[in-house]
């Protein structure tokens, strides 16, 4: 399982350009006070998982609220529950620190990637480098080039925000 420093590297490594800020813990939407100003589009990651346990890792704006009804049914799924710590285990992320990069952990290409379309119009997007005191400014285009170069289709999902 690669850690915060290794994702960092990793991502160095792959020539990928990164502006890393380090804040006070932020585990929901409700502590983004503890947030510096940034420029990507903060995205919130539900780890989602259904009556066949499948997982899914489910990527929206931080203030977007979703259906997962509506998701569930998008993707052809039984009812989406919240997943459990056994099944965060598989991205070596805890609850609260749960990225896109923790794709990066799943080996057995065990979780499927959705995406809210939404974010297609973010040119930055900002999420945790597999730590919540860490939060990282990356283009969308390289991250969606990263986790397809680790294994994982990235699944666009419309239709399933509610309005605020």
């Amino acid at each position: 399982m690669l850690t915060p420093k290794e994702i960092l590297e990793l991502l160095t490594k792959e020539n990928l350009n990164y502006t890393l800020y380090r804040h006070k813990a932020v585990f929901s939407a409700a502590d983004e006070a503890n947030m510096p100003k940034m420029n990507g589009t903060v995205v919130k990651n539900l780890m989602l998982t259904n009556k066949q346990h499948e997982l899914f890792l489910f990527t929206l704006p931080l203030h977007a609220k979703s259906n997962l009804k509506a998701l569930a049914k998008k993707i052809g799924s039984s009812r989406l529950n919240f997943a459990g710590a056994d099944d965060l285990a598989v991205i070596g992320t805890p609850a609260g620190m749960v990225s896109p990069l923790s794709l990066l952990n799943d080996e057995g290409r065990q979780v499927s990637f959705l995406v809210a379309s939404e974010l297609d119009s973010s040119a930055v997007i900002n999420c945790h480098p597999l730590l919540n005191t860490m939060s990282i400014d990356i283009t969308r285009t390289d991250l969606e080039s990263l986790i397809i170069k680790n294994g994982h289709k990235i699944n666009k999902i419309s239709g399933v925000l509610l309005e605020n």
